[in-house]
C-alpha cells in the first residue's frame, strides 16, 4: 500500500468525557492512512450534504473542525487519505468508559 497507519492515541481532558446528567457522548476513532482518494474537504462535503436539512449543526459541524485543523486547515483539508482503512479501523466508545479509565490513571 505504501502508507503508513499510524498507532491509535487521543489525548482528552476529564471535562471533555464527562458529559452533564442525561447527555450521552462518545468518542469516535479512527487510524488514518495518507495518500489515498478521499481528501478532507471531500469529507467535509459528504458531511455538509448529510447534514443538508440542520444549518445550525452544519456550522457548528465545520467550526469543530475548523478549530482542530487550526492555522494549517488549508493545506490540511487539501490532504487525501486512504477511506477504506479508516473505515476498517473505525471504533465507538463511550466517554463514560473514558472517563473512569483516566479517573483510574489518575
Amino acid at each position: 500500500m505504501g502508507s503508513e497507519v499510524a498507532d491509535r492515541r487521543h489525548h482528552f481532558t476529564l471535562q471533555q468525557v464527562c458529559p452533564p446528567d442525561k447527555v450521552n457522548v462518545f468518542v469516535v476513532s479512527m487510524t488514518v492512512a495518507r495518500g489515498g482518494v478521499l481528501s478532507i474537504e471531500g469529507l467535509v462535503d459528504r458531511l455538509r450534504t448529510r447534514l443538508g436539512g440542520a444549518p445550525d449543526l452544519v456550522a457548528r459541524v465545520e467550526q469543530t473542525i475548523a478549530s482542530a485543523l487550526g492555522e494549517d486547515a488549508a493545506e490540511a483539508l487539501a490532504l487525501g487519505f486512504d477511506e477504506d482503512v479508516a473505515k476498517a479501523s473505525l471504533r465507538v466508545y463511550s466517554a463514560a468508559k473514558v472517563s473512569a479509565e483516566m479517573e483510574e490513571e489518575g
